[in-house]
């Protein structure tokens, strides 16, 4: 089920890797950090807390874009085209996702500046994900023409 073009269980790294890294990142660039013992322990529950909700969160997201991204690896497109779409489709459905959870109001970004920098960093690391595990699987990805890429 989760094959495609990119190696297998593209889709699924990223999610971990987003998951993960952006849990550990968010709360350093949210909340003003001091050298206090109980701080440090309230972050890393956070981190945890964090991670485990995301998981469930952000399942429906997965799998919409994984079905999208499954489709267009089956298709005749260039690697490129086929990495732009499925970028376009993850950042439109994890964006709905921030929009709901978050109730952002972009024209206001002072009322809810902590879902903006969520939402800023995980799009962030979104695309830094796709890029990264594009190649995982050491496959030489190449276009319609068979000329690599």
């Amino acid at each position: 089920m989760f094959k495609g073009r990119f190696g297998d269980f593209y889709l699924i790294k990223v999610w971990i890797f987003i998951l993960v890294i952006g849990s550990i990142i968010f709360p350093f660039l949210h909340f003003k950090l001091k050298s206090e013992s109980k701080l440090m322990i309230g972050i890393i529950e956070f981190i945890f807390f964090e991670i485990f909700l995301g998981f469930f969160i952000s399942i429906p997201s997965l799998l919409i874009s994984n079905i999208f991204y499954i489709i267009m690896s089956k298709q005749k497109f260039s690697d490129i085209k086929v990495f732009v779409i499925t970028f376009l489709i993850s950042f439109i459905t994890t964006l709905s996702t921030y929009i709901y959870l978050f109730n952002i109001n972009f024209s206001n970004y002072k009322t809810n500046n902590g879902g903006l920098i969520f939402c800023i960093l995980f799009s962030i690391l979104l695309f830094i994900g796709l890029i990264i595990f594009r190649n995982s699987d050491n496959q030489q990805l190449t276009t319609n023409n068979n000329q690599n890429i």
